[in-house]
């Protein structure tokens, strides 16, 4: 159901936050800050990997202004630029200020109208844009901000607005709040995928790191081509239908971080050990990259897959 990052500056959102946030919402990314009285937006459609977002970050990570950040799991509509986050509500050259949004949750309550458009650019369209049109300050309105959230549920919505450089976020308590950012939710930030993930370690906020779960009793996994609960608290199948121990499976197919019984190993260092579960489900864009991030750990998996019957 996506994930909104704003954060007082950009700074405090480490790389192991955004490649959780990607892992789990890879259909989008986008984001958004004001600075001289506009709002400046970029967007991608889905991302080929992890990299093509931190190619984009680069750009903006070391700027000294409050930031939004969205990464998108596709609920409804086309996955492509034009359907990321944020949407614009309002323009200067209509509006006299720029006014966007970004939306976290399952489904707004809007008209499903425009044919493979998504239900926040629907919302945008039918419900936000008519109202702050004729009115752009109701953003800052407490009974209509209230009504709002009566409106959207769970759902959480933020808004920047050009003219006050300043975010508003609707049904911010159903979010995580700390003292540098808010969350629209934390579920997206576990490593090993959706929901339905097998979680054989987790990603702790408070450190910035992966720990590994104490127990792995009834872990929602994927065998046997469904999905189901682990028959034991410390086995389950790996890509090759082999019992294996702590062996996390990212349902993207991108596993840059997989588990050993030693922990957490990123397999895009240089030099890091691979193995060919590593690479299934991989695109060949991301095998290509991965090359080029760790040569010698793929070029030892090659070698000893040449030459493992010949005993060198």
């Amino acid at each position: 159901m996506c994930l909104i990052i704003q954060a007082n500056k950009p700074q405090v959102i480490t790389n192991n936050m955004m490649n959780c946030a990607y892992l789990n919402n890879d259909d989008g990314f986008g984001l958004m800050f004001a600075n001289k009285g506009k709002v400046h937006v970029q967007k991608i459609g889905k991302p080929k990997s992890f990299k093509a977002i931190t190619k984009v970050w680069d750009s903006y990570k070391n700027l000294d202004t409050p930031i939004g950040l969205h990464f998108r799991f596709n609920t409804n509509g086309e996955s492509n630029k034009a359907m990321s986050h944020p949407f614009q509500i309002l323009n200067k050259e209509e509006h006299s200020r720029d006014v966007w949004v970004m939306h976290n949750g399952p489904q707004l309550p809007t008209p499903m109208i425009d044919n493979n458009k998504s239900d926040t650019h629907q919302f945008v369209k039918w419900i936000l844009k008519p109202q702050l049109t004729n009115e752009p300050e109701l953003l800052y309105n407490p009974d209509w901000q209230e009504m709002l959230a009566d409106m959207i549920g769970s759902d959480k919505l933020l808004f920047l607005d050009s003219k006050t450089e300043e975010f508003t976020i609707i049904n911010e308590d159903q979010g995580k709040t700390t003292d540098d950012m808010w969350l629209s939710n934390t579920y997206s930030l576990q490593p090993t995928g959706s929901y339905a993930m097998s979680r054989d370690y987790e990603y702790d906020m408070d450190t910035d790191k992966f720990k590994k779960k104490p127990d792995y009793h009834n872990t929602w996994c994927y065998e046997d081509d469904d999905w189901g609960y682990r028959a034991d608290n410390q086995f389950h199948k790996d890509y090759n239908g082999q019992w294996s121990k702590n062996y996390a499976v990212n349902p993207n197919g991108n596993q840059a971080l997989t588990t050993t019984n030693t922990g957490i190993r990123d397999i895009s260092v240089d030099g890091t050990e691979i193995g060919e579960e590593d690479l299934y489900g991989m695109t060949k864009e991301e095998v290509y990259e991965l090359v080029q991030d760790n040569p010698m750990g793929v070029s030892e998996w090659i070698h000893d897959l040449v030459y493992q019957n010949e005993g060198e």
